[in-house]
């Protein structure tokens, strides 16, 4: 296999004399190098362009053979440098260009990968982690790149795969399919990769966590892992994903699609409806002077199924409303309009609604709503029908069948009011908001006597049909079942 250097990922570049690999090698090589000086020169030469590990051995032999004994140390120091530098790629073949089968980026600091060669009859199979997709590089965000190929990446890996494109990458996905079921070296000689590729092809996948050896009973050592087995493939993807400290891409709040496109609005508008309901606001005095302390709020907050009750009314679900969802200011800044509401929201950008499925609320007819938190009315968008049945039973199944919940509230996401701002982070952060708005709506429920469960699980294809939106630009992302007071 082949290792040259590279510039780091733009995430990876702390200082401006850093982003250099050259720079950052002489550097290593002068502070390492200093026991072994015929061995650094030698080794700053063969790094200046694609060499082989073999290669790199050869020269630290020699030094050991001419009186440098510190050579190999030198050299994996070197070498670690660049690697936790997110300098050293590696590839199958000699050329820097997109004919090579396959090349590693570093996505990660890393340790250097060694070139350990499996014997040929040893099996090995491909990570169930392992992904493959079209490579973005190159384009602007949200577009897939027409020349960038394919690339596999995992979780678990410290590299991302770039396949070869063309006649090539079809050479190299071959090999991947067969690696899907298992295969070995001996397997890879029958194949069609070259022989000058096929044994770093395998290497690398090896060493870089792609691929692993199976055993006897055709387990592999994440078949066998009690950790990794628990995690399920998509779930560590977006984990690490939405999480800075093990990948190399964009993430935070960069405003990747100012002046791409326009930004989605701070108010959602009025969904097609057949009534308005106003809905009763309380006086803030009274709500002062009656409510418990919030250490006795937070103390008594449970979820509560209580199958003996009473029927939730329209005035409690108003000051409900009241209390956890409403617009309180509205207020323009040069990056648009933004409002005030009595939970926080990543960003300020508040892109949550409230829907409600309405069983047997006192004083409303039974329906599904929406919440319009700017004046504070209810707008009836469908009549009760099998889908507000579904979804009453969805709830009541999430909540143990203990009890029939009077209303389901249905938090509904305008994506693109977060992806717009951030990078890698716009899902889990509208998941974090989810949080907050359920915690806002226990203390209000536990403050007011009412009985609240939330829940973790609810269908999308439902909420699709019910609100007549877009499903990828707005969709169901929690709901939160509210009754009467019961015990």
């Amino acid at each position: 296999m082949f290792l040259y250097l590279t510039p780091p990922p733009l995430l990876a570049r702390t200082a401006p004399g850093q982003s250099d690999p050259q720079a950052v090698a002489s550097q290593a090589l002068a502070a390492y190098g200093v026991d072994v000086p015929k061995t650094a020169i030698k080794l700053a030469e063969a790094l200046s362009q694609p060499v082989t590990r073999g290669d790199l051995d050869t020269i630290v032999l020699e030094g050991i053979a001419s009186g440098e004994p510190m050579a190999a140390v030198t050299l994996e120091r070197v070498l670690t440098v660049l690697s936790q530098s997110m300098m050293l790629s590696y590839a199958s073949g000699e050329s820097e260009d997109d004919d090579m089968l396959l090349r590693f980026a570093p996505v990660a600091p890393s340790l250097p990968l060694p070139a350990r060669v499996p014997t040929s009859d040893m099996v090995f199979r491909l990570s169930r982690f392992a992904q493959i997709r079209v490579d973005e590089t190159g384009r602007g965000p949200g577009q897939a790149n027409p020349e960038g190929g394919l690339t596999m990446e995992s979780p678990l890996a410290r590299f991302r795969v770039h396949f070869a494109r063309g006649g090539r990458g079809t050479t190299a996905m071959r090999a991947i399919a067969l690696l899907g079921s298992g295969a070995s070296l001996a397997d890879f000689a029958r194949s069609r990769i070259p022989a000058t590729e096929r044994e770093a092809f395998f290497v690398l996948l090896a060493e870089a966590g792609f691929i692993l050896p199976v055993d006897d009973d055709g387990l592999t050592v994440e078949d066998r892992d009690p950790v990794k087995r628990q995690w399920e493939v998509h779930d560590l993807a977006f984990h690490l994903r939405s999480r800075l400290g093990y990948h190399d891409q964009r993430i935070g709040g960069d405003f990747r699609f100012k002046g791409l496109l326009d930004p989605t609005e701070a108010v959602r508008p009025d969904p097609p409806h057949t009534a308005r309901i106003p809905l009763p606001a309380p006086d803030p005095a009274e709500l002062a002077a009656t409510d418990p302390g919030l250490s006795t709020v937070i103390a008594a907050r449970s979820s509560k199924r209580p199958v003996a009750r009473r029927a939730l009314t329209l005035p409690e679900l108003g000051v409900f409303l009241w209390r956890t969802a409403r617009i309180i200011a509205v207020h323009e800044t040069d990056l648009g309009t933004f409002t005030a509401r009595p939970y926080p929201s990543g960003g300020g950008s508040y892109e949550q609604d409230v829907w409600i499925t309405v069983r047997d609320v006192a004083g409303l007819q039974p329906g599904f709503y929406f919440y319009s938190a700017g004046s504070h009315e209810l707008l009836l968008v469908t009549n009760w029908n099998s889908d507000c049945d579904t979804l009453i039973a969805q709830a009541a199944q999430a909540m143990a069948q203990a009890t029939i919940p009077d209303c389901v509230l249905t938090l509904g996401a305008r994506f693109q009011r977060m992806q717009w701002k951030y990078s890698g982070m716009a899902y889990a952060t509208q998941l974090k908001n989810a949080g907050a708005i359920y915690m806002a709506f226990y203390l209000a429920a536990t403050a007011m006597g009412l009985s609240a469960c939330g829940m973790g699980l609810g269908s999308l294809a439902l909420f699709h049909r019910l609100s007549g939106t877009d499903p990828l630009r707005e969709g169901s992302i929690g709901e939160f079942a509210l009754s009467g007071p019961g015990g």
